[in-house]
């Protein structure tokens, strides 16, 4: 199964005890050398341009109280993001790191080219002054929903790894079947399954 341009995609989150469905609409076109993805959903809207080796040229959304925009200038990412109304804005060094923009696109990068584990930056918008270095390593195959998946665990490097690791499984273009973990330390644990597609 791969993500389709025009594809809605339906998600079931489970915090607490609470559910809640998640309905994304993802559209895929291109744009000279890059590929552009689109995601809509109640929850964030996104836009992530690819470059032909898979990292991020550009990324932006927009979810609850927060909007961001970052901006790939060579081996630094220059990041505006407003959270809560104040204004940010910071530069951020990679340091030679890869740098894909969002989780759901170090894992697609890492299926359409057969990585068994990643070392990558993701910038955190709230806080956007530092890169965030993320292990993301396949633990294992299973089944979720019918679907062949590979498990993905996804952690902090370094002293920071017990602090924080959450589970993605995805099918074998590296789209997310499931989810499960917190947002970081002392966050709730949520689970997040994928229900169904279609147009």
């Amino acid at each position: 199964m791969c993500m389709l341009s025009g594809e809605t995609r339906l998600y079931r989150e489970t915090v607490s005890g609470k559910v809640l469905e998640i309905k994304s609409e993802f559209t895929v076109r291109h744009d000279g050398d890059c590929t552009v993805l689109e995601n809509r959903s109640d929850a964030l809207n996104s836009v992530l341009v690819v470059r032909p080796d898979g990292e991020a040229q550009a990324y932006e959304f927009r979810s609850e109280g927060v909007e961001c925009r970052m901006i790939r200038d060579g081996n630094e990412v220059l990041v505006r993001s407003t959270v809560k109304g104040k204004p940010r804005e910071a530069s951020v060094k990679l340091g030679g790191k890869q740098w894909f923009g969002s989780f759901d696109q170090t894992l697609r990068y890492m299926s359409a080219y057969g990585k068994p584990e990643v070392c990558v930056y993701l910038i955190n918008p709230t806080n956007p002054g530092k890169a965030i270095e993320f292990r993301f390593e396949a633990v294992g195959n299973d089944t979720v929903s019918g679907i062949s998946a590979k498990k993905v665990k996804v952690c902090l490097t370094g002293a920071l790894s017990a602090l924080w690791s959450a589970y993605y499984w995805v099918d074998g273009s590296g789209e997310i079947l499931k989810y499960q973990g917190s947002e970081g330390p002392g966050t709730k644990e949520r689970l997040i399954e994928f229900v169904s597609a279609g147009d």
